[in-house]
């Protein structure tokens, strides 16, 4: 960009200066301050592994209070109080999920015994399989034997005599009495209309689907999908419950990238500057800021989310780019090289974490929770990352040079002004 701008368009000292006049100061001197970021630290990091962390993608969303009161009366008025969560019956063919269905039942048979749902639909009774069919007919055909239609015909006959009714008016009752019967399902002999069928179970692509209803109270939702998902061809009927299980999955990995990420900065970073204690120290404010973070959420007691916690990553990228800056700064003045490029760099991260702190902590004012939450962790974030920048790595690295060998090790052949 500056080769595009004409000579003659210098730089404007009185916009600068007062920003330059406040970098100026040596902030990593103030004991307070040294004292009040350490305590900070020290409390946030012991807090940082008590944070919670909300899988759920429905609290994600923001819903009006006027909202949560209707959805409250309607289910008070339809489903007593309860919560109603549909489940299916998933198979290649509609025997096979009708033979599933009972054993959902049996389930929710326990479940409702147990406490933990109120009631729920047996669809079995008005879709029975194969199986039970054959076993319904088969008892059937145990119970009324040949012998006994013969006397039911035959009683039937006498007093259809003795109350002069002719007889043939009952022989479609004999047909069907003693007539030999065969299982079949229900949907595919168009017994009963589509509209309703549909609402039993419907054919998507090559999957049966074949529903039941529950109605449980709220809080016993999440346990009651889980024990019900572990039924064979039992599948939960609500998105959020399986993409909980996705954002848990990414929650982990994110934890496990962020640490391959951090072993590929500090790797790029020993390259960089050749020493593992310049390293080490330029790491260490990048490092400590995401652990505040976490703590900082803590004890705040805001909740991370599959949103936060991946935009208030980018507080770690930030960190990296004011780490080198400073260290390099650090590096050029005791060098002797250019005093001036310390100051020139806080001026520049600075105006660049203004610019970014104003945006982020507008968040804060956001009904929504999460992007309200986002606005607090990046906020902290930010000015974390800074003041330990401004002040931490300064310290350690004056520290640092006050050994001979690593100040001859680093090419600082006096300690000169160190800022």
């Amino acid at each position: 960009m500056p080769h595009f701008f004409p000579e003659r368009n210098i730089r404007n000292e009185r916009a600068f200066g007062f920003m330059e006049r406040i970098n100026a100061y040596p902030i990593d001197q103030n004991r307070y301050v040294q004292v009040a970021l350490f305590c900070f630290v020290v409390v946030t990091i012991c807090f940082s592994g008590k944070y919670t962390f909300d899988p759920n993608l429905r609290h994600i969303n923001y819903t009006a209070p006027e909202v949560v009161r209707s959805q409250q009366l309607w289910a008070e008025k339809n489903n007593d109080g309860m919560a109603q969560q549909y489940y299916a019956s998933v198979a290649t063919d509609l025997d096979t999920a009708l033979e599933q269905l009972v054993q959902m039942e049996q389930k929710c048979d326990s479940l409702r015994k147990a406490g933990l749902i109120g009631s729920y639909q047996k669809t079995s009774v008005l879709l029975p399989s194969l199986q039970t069919q054959e076993r319904r007919v088969a008892h059937w055909n145990s119970y009324f034997t040949k012998e006994k239609q013969a006397q039911v015909l035959q009683n039937l006959r006498q007093a259809c005599r003795e109350e002069g009714v002719d007889e043939e008016m009952y022989m479609p009752f004999a047909e069907v009495m003693s007539a030999d019967y065969a299982p079949s399902l229900i949907l595919e002999e168009n017994v009963i209309p589509a509209q309703m069928s549909s609402i039993l179970a419907e054919q998507v692509g090559n999957y049966w689907l074949v529903y039941m209803p529950l109605k449980m109270p709220q809080e016993n939702l999440v346990a009651t999908n889980d024990a019900m998902d572990a039924v064979e061809g039992c599948m939960v009927l609500d998105p959020y419950y399986y993409s909980t299980n996705l954002v848990e999955l990414i929650h982990d990995d994110f934890n496990r990238i962020l640490l391959i990420s951090s072993v590929f900065v500090l790797i790029v970073l020993l390259l960089s500057f050749r020493r593992v204690l310049l390293a080490l120290i330029a790491f260490l404010p990048m490092f400590l800021s995401w652990y505040v973070v976490l703590g900082s959420m803590a004890l705040a007691h805001q909740t991370f989310n599959i949103i936060n916690i991946i935009v208030s990553s980018f507080i770690f990228g930030i960190g990296v780019d004011y780490s080198i800056f400073i260290m390099d700064g650090l590096l050029a003045a005791a060098r002797g090289e250019d005093t001036k490029r310390l100051r020139y760099h806080k001026t520049a991260i600075t105006m660049s974490a203004t610019i970014l702190i104003v945006c982020m902590a507008s968040l804060l004012f956001a009904v929504h929770p999460a992007i309200h939450s986002i606005g607090f962790a990046s906020v902290v974030g930010m000015v974390t990352t800074m003041m330990l920048s401004y002040v931490l790595q300064p310290c350690l690295f004056n520290l640092a040079i006050r050994n001979q060998r690593i100040r001859k090790s680093w090419g600082i052949k006096e300690t000169t002004d160190k800022r």
